[in-house]
């Protein structure tokens, strides 16, 4: 198996996407006793940690447009969560592994898959910090399990004669561009990685949903992991 990073109108449109697990949610973290029992929510000045019992994001709209429709995404509504982590400097690493083991009678974690900067996390309480980007795992109607997961970047292709430098000077303050990826082989003209400076998933997705509908973006897409045989 290949680790992968592309994007949720390209899975669909292809048909092909498959979650780094089977499991729509991870055993040996129940709702027994142990679960610690948190306020609506509450909060840790170290690392300034927000936990809550829900996703606070249950109540909003969230998923991305396609040139078929919005395709709406629904996080997991009840425990124990999946969840993954990822930070992007040694303040962020400390965050989270001060989290984990103050939580630790309600949270596991593995390293996901080969990357040195990201955690899947499972938990019974939600949470959130400045220190760490955090995406739910969704389902879709389209994939209704939940094995979607959002990374904090974006793809886009720019519409003919349009420059890419406009985007980046309107999103100067939370996306920075990694790479253009060359595609004129595949009969197509290049697309746009950006890496985003947000802290959760559902940002990630409402920032995608507002880029998708610029006058000068083609399209707008999120990426996301999948696994392959080759």
């Amino acid at each position: 198996m290949r680790k992968l990073t592309i994007t949720m109108s390209l899975l669909l449109s292809l048909g092909m996407f498959f979650a780094c697990s089977s499991d729509d949610e991870v055993a040996g973290m129940g709702n027994g006793s142990d679960f610690k029992m948190m306020n609506e929510e509450d909060f840790d000045s170290v690392y300034q940690v927000k936990y809550y019992a829900q996703n606070p994001g249950l109540n909003m709209k969230q998923g991305y447009w396609t040139p078929n429709g919005f395709i709406e995404l629904f996080p997991q509504s009840t425990p124990p969560y999946n969840l993954l982590v990822r930070w992007s400097d040694e303040q962020g690493k400390k965050a989270i592994d001060y989290i984990l083991e103050k939580n630790s009678d309600v949270m596991t974690k593995e390293a996901y898959m080969d990357s040195e900067n990201e955690y899947r996390i499972t938990s019974n309480i939600y949470f959130e910090s400045p220190y760490i980007y955090v995406s739910s795992y969704y389902k879709s109607s389209e994939w209704n399990r939940y094995s979607i997961v959002v990374l904090p970047q974006i793809m886009l292709k720019m519409k003919d004669g349009k420059s890419v430098e406009t985007v980046i000077k309107d999103y100067a303050d939370i996306m920075t561009l990694n790479k253009e990826i060359e595609l004129k082989s595949l009969g197509l003209y290049s697309l746009y990685l950006f890496d985003c400076n947000l802290k959760t998933s559902r940002a990630l997705l409402e920032l995608n949903a507002d880029i998708f509908q610029r006058d000068d973006v083609e399209y707008s897409d999120f990426n996301t992991y999948g696994d392959y045989d080759f």
